[in-house]
C-alpha cells in the first residue's frame, strides 16, 4: 500500500493533511465504516481520493450531481489520477463501455449516480468489480430528515450486499444530530467511526439586513469590501440583472448558473478564481467543489430555503482563515415567498397527474409503453407548448424522479465521445473498403490517443478542418462506423434526459407514497420555519443559532455579527492595546481556541476580549489556522 503523506504530495503538492482528514483516511484504511461531517471547506473529496489511490482495486464514489461528478473527474484526471464518471445522463452504450474499463482495472475510482445503483445491469457489473471502499458523497440525501432527500440515495445499500467486505465513507457537510443517526442506519454502517469538525467559524461574520434596497445595498459593500465576492440568487435571470448592474456601476462581475454551457462555465469559474472578475452572480449550482480561499464576502440576494444550504453557501468566504462576512438580505417579502415554497415544491396530487399526462404527450410515449427508453427532455420548451409553470413542473420531475417512474437529469453539456471497438485489421479493412473516408480516419486517429482503449472526447468540427471536409460527412461517417459497430459514436448533447423506468400509466393508475411526502412536507417546513428565525433574530447572536440547530453549543457570543454588534460595550485604545498585549503573551504558551484565550485574560468584559482577538485576526497580527484555533505569526 502507497503511504498516504507520499500521495498527498505528489498528486495534490500538500505537505499536510487538514484538520480530521488523515484520522478519516486511517479509519478506511483499517477498514472501518466511517461517517465523517466535515463543514464547507474541509477538504471531504480528499478524504476518499487519497486511501482509493493508496488502496488496491477502485472506489465507487455515489454522488448526486452530475456537474459535480463530471468537474471531479476532469480534476483527477488533470494530475494523473484515472477517474471516470457514470450517470444517468449517458447513453447505455457509453455506461456500457464505461463499466467494462472498470472491470478490467482501468480506474482507480468510478462516480456513480445513485440511479445507477437501481438497475440490475448495474449491479450485476459493479459485482464483477474489485473494489477498495465505498465513498458516499452528500451522505445526508439518504435521509428524510435532511434538507435534500433524494429516495434514489437508498438503493446505496444494495452496495453493502454485492461488496460486505468493503469499508464506507460517508460524507457530508451538514447533518444535525438526527440526520447522523438516520444516515449510519440507512447505510448500514456497522461500528463507524464517526467524526465532527465544529460548525464554528471563528473568522466569518455573519449578517442579516433589512432592506427593500437590495441593489443599492449590494453596491454598498461590493464598494466598500473590494474584496472577492460571490452573490447567490434563486434564478438565472436574477444572477445576469444583478451582473449587469454591478457592471455598469464599474466592477467586474460575472455570473453562473446551470443553464451555461461548459465552455461558458469554465470561463466564469476560471475569470472569477484568477481574480480578473471580482464578483460571482450564481445560483446554488456554483461553489461545490471550488476551492477559492480569498472570498472575504458572500451575499445572498434571496434567503434559501434552509439552514444547512445557508450555512454551506456563507462557509465559501473565509477559507484563508482571515475575517469575511456573510451577509442576508432579507425582507418581509422574502418570508412570504419562503413559505409559498412549501406549495411548489410539493404540489397537490390532481397536479402532478396532469403534468406527468402532459409530459408523456410531449414526448409522444403511447399508453404502456416507454419503459426503459431516453427522450431529450427541454424543461423551458415543454413548459411554454403546455402553459406550465417550470418551478411547477421541475417540482413534479423531482417527485417522479422519487417515487422511480422517471430518472431525469438536468442538462448537462456532453461534448462528442469516440471508441474505436474495432481491431486494427477490421478498421484497415473498412479504409479499403470505404476510400474516401480513408483520410478522415487517418486524421482522426493522428488527433487523437486512447481511441482503441475509451470513450475519447472528440471535435468533428476540428476534425474536419484538419482533414479538409464540411463537419456534415465527418460526422455521416462517425454515424456509419457506429451503424457497422466497428466504433461506438456518442454526439455532443446539452438536453436534459428523461427516461421512463415504468410503463407509460394512465392519469388514473398513477400513484404516490402520500404519507411519506406529508412527512417530507412537514421537514420542509419546518426547515422554512428555523430559517425565518434565523433571519429575524434580534437578540440571539448568529454564530449561536447557526450551531446551536447543528446541535453545537457556543459557551460565547461571536461579537462580530449584526445581532452583537449592536449591543457592543464601549472599548477604548488603551483597554484593547492592554488585551492585546495579554493575547500575545497567552500565546507565546502555543496554539488556543479563542474560548481558551478569553479565559486566560482577567481585563475587561467578555465581549470586549472577543472583540478584540477578532480583530487581531483580520489585522493579521494573529493567525486562526484550520483547527478554528489562533496562534502568533512564525508559529
Amino acid at each position: 500500500m502507497q503511504d498516504i503523506h507520499q500521495i498527498l504530495e505528489k498528486y495534490w503538492g500538500f505537505d499536510s493533511f487538514r484538520s480530521l482528514q488523515e484520522d478519516i483516511i486511517h479509519s478506511v484504511l483499517s477498514g472501518k465504516d466511517t461517517l465523517a461531517l466535515l463543514p464547507t471547506g474541509g477538504g471531504k473529496s480528499l478524504c476518499y481520493q487519497v486511501p482509493a489511490i493508496a488502496m488496491e482495486g477502485i472506489c465507487i464514489v455515489v454522488s448526486p450531481l452530475i456537474a459535480l461528478m463530471n468537474d471531479q473527474v476532469e480534476m483527477l484526471n488533470k494530475i494523473g489520477v484515472s477517474a471516470i464518471a457514470i450517470h444517468s445522463g449517458m447513453t447505455p452504450k457509453e455506461s456500457d463501455i464505461a463499466f467494462d474499463k472498470c472491470i478490467e482495472g482501468k480506474y482507480k475510482l468510478v462516480y456513480v449516480s445513485p440511479e445507477r445503483l437501481l438497475t440490475d445491469v448495474g449491479k450485476m457489473r459493479i459485482e464483477q468489480m474489485k473494489v477498495s471502499m465505498i465513498a458516499v458523497d452528500e451522505a445526508h440525501c439518504i435521509s428524510q430528515w435532511g434538507y435534500d432527500f433524494r429516495p434514489a440515495y437508498l438503493s446505496i445499500r444494495s452496495l453493502r450486499e454485492l461488496k460486505p467486505e468493503v469499508p464506507v465513507l460517508a460524507l457530508t457537510a451538514t447533518a444535525t444530530a438526527d440526520v447522523r443517526e438516520d444516515i449510519i442506519k440507512q447505510l448500514d454502517l456497522k461500528d463507524a467511526s464517526v467524526f465532527v469538525k465544529s460548525f464554528l467559524r471563528e473568522n466569518l461574520c455573519y449578517h442579516v439586513l433589512y432592506d427593500e434596497d437590495k441593489m443599492g445595498r449590494i453596491l454598498q459593500m461590493v464598494t466598500k469590501k473590494k474584496c472577492s465576492t460571490i452573490i447567490y440568487a434563486r434564478n438565472r435571470r436574477r444572477t445576469k440583472e444583478i451582473s449587469a448592474f454591478l457592471n455598469k456601476n464599474g466592477f467586474q462581475a460575472g455570473f453562473y448558473h446551470g443553464g451555461l454551457d461548459h465552455d461558458e462555465r469554465t470561463l466564469a469559474q476560471s475569470d472569477w478564481i484568477s481574480g480578473k472578475k471580482q464578483v460571482m452572480v450564481a445560483t446554488n449550482a456554483f461553489g461545490m467543489g471550488i476551492d477559492k480561499a480569498d472570498c472575504g464576502l458572500v451575499i445572498h440576494y434571496e434567503s434559501p430555503e434552509n439552514l444547512e444550504s445557508y450555512y454551506q453557501e456563507a462557509g465559501r468566504a473565509g477559507r484563508d482563515g482571515k475575517m469575511a462576512h456573510a451577509v442576508l438580505l432579507y425582507t418581509q417579502h422574502d418570508k412570504k415567498k419562503l413559505r409559498e415554497r412549501s406549495a411548489i415544491n410539493y404540489p397537490e396530487f390532481e397536479q402532478v397527474k396532469s403534468v406527468y399526462q402532459q409530459i408523456a404527450n410531449y414526448l409522444q410515449i403511447p399508453h404502456n409503453s416507454g419503459e426503459g427508453v431516453s427522450y431529450d427532455f427541454s424543461l423551458g420548451k415543454f413548459c411554454q407548448q403546455y402553459k406550465v409553470k417550470p418551478m411547477l413542473a421541475y417540482s413534479v420531475l423531482k417527485l417522479l424522479k422519487g417515487e422511480n417512474y422517471i430518472n431525469y437529469s438536468d442538462a448537462i453539456d456532453e461534448p462528442s465521445k469516440l471508441f474505436i471497438s474495432a481491431s486494427k485489421e477490421n478498421l484497415y479493412e473498412y479504409q479499403v473498403s470505404f476510400p474516401d473516408q480513408d483520410k478522415l480516419l487517418k486524421t482522426i486517429l493522428r488527433s487523437y490517443e486512447g481511441l482503441f482503449d475509451d470513450l475519447i472526447r472528440i471535435d468533428e468540427k476540428l476534425v474536419g478542418k484538419r482533414a479538409r471536409m464540411k463537419t456534415d460527412d465527418v460526422i455521416a461517417c462517425l454515424k456509419h462506423l457506429d451503424q457497422l459497430n466497428l466504433a461506438t459514436y456518442v454526439p455532443a448533447r446539452s438536453e436534459s434526459k428523461l427516461t421512463l423506468n415504468r410503463p407509460r400509466a394512465r392519469k388514473e393508475d398513477l400513484l404516490l407514497d402520500h404519507q411519506l411526502l406529508r412527512k417530507l412536507r412537514k421537514n420542509f417546513e419546518s426547515k422554512i420555519e428555523s430559517m425565518i428565525d434565523y433571519a429575524e433574530a434580534k437578540d440571539i447572536c448568529r454564530s449561536k443559532i447557526l450551531l446551536l440547530y447543528f446541535n453545537e453549543r457556543l459557551e460565547i457570543d461571536c461579537a462580530v455579527c449584526d445581532v452583537c454588534r449592536k449591543r457592543k460595550s464601549k472599548l477604548n485604545d488603551q483597554l484593547a492595546n492592554d488585551i492585546s498585549t495579554l493575547v500575545f503573551k497567552v500565546l507565546k504558551d502555543g496554539t488556543l481556541t479563542v474560548k481558551e484565550a478569553v479565559d486566560r485574560i482577567d481585563i475587561a468584559d467578555e465581549e470586549q476580549r472577543v472583540r478584540v482577538i477578532r480583530q487581531m485576526i483580520e489585522d493579521e497580527e494573529i493567525v486562526l489556522n484550520d483547527e478554528q484555533k489562533i496562534h502568533l505569526k512564525g508559529n
